[in-house]
């Protein structure tokens, strides 16, 4: 048994890019390499066991009725993917620094986008009715933070 990225073609890296990101002052503790991803994807399963639902806030309605949701540090999109499932009339937006995420086989109420917050996120104010951002806490420094709750409230 496998999950989305087991038979999917990946892309691979040149050595160069590797040491480039290897480089980065990125502080996040989970794998930013497709062949890596599956860690990511058990502990989306392991919080949703541990607290027996996709999400804690009040958004199920909205849900119901064709919302707009972004995630921001999507990774696999694992997270996205669930929801789309379940929430067939809103829509979800997934954005992450490195494009682990599904590029073909996805659900039609799903988007994913290669992107760096701290460099603006790419969409309109107002354009969503949910931002989620999970298991990023030690990726920014205090001053980014700052600019990053701004992007997230917009």
């Amino acid at each position: 048994m496998g999950n989305i990225f087991s038979n999917n073609k990946k892309k691979s890296y040149s050595r160069r890019e590797i040491k480039k990101m290897e480089k980065e002052p990125l502080k996040y503790f989970f794998p930013n390499f497709v062949k890596d991803t599956d860690i990511m994807v058990i502990f989306h399963f392991l919080e949703c066991y541990l607290f027996q639902n996709l999400f804690s806030s009040p958004i199920e309605n909205n849900l119901l009725n064709e919302c707009k949701v972004l995630d921001v540090g999507c990774g696999p999109g694992t997270w996205l993917l669930d929801l789309a499932a379940t929430y067939s009339s809103a829509r979800f937006f997934g954005i992450d620094l490195f494009p682990i995420f599904p590029r073909e086989i996805k659900p039609s109420n799903v988007e994913f986008r290669q992107g760096d917050v701290l460099n603006t996120l790419p969409y309109d104010d107002d354009t969503f009715d949910y931002v989620h951002q999970a298991n990023m806490l030690s990726v920014f420094t205090i001053e980014e933070w700052f600019f990053v709750i701004q992007e997230l409230i917009r």
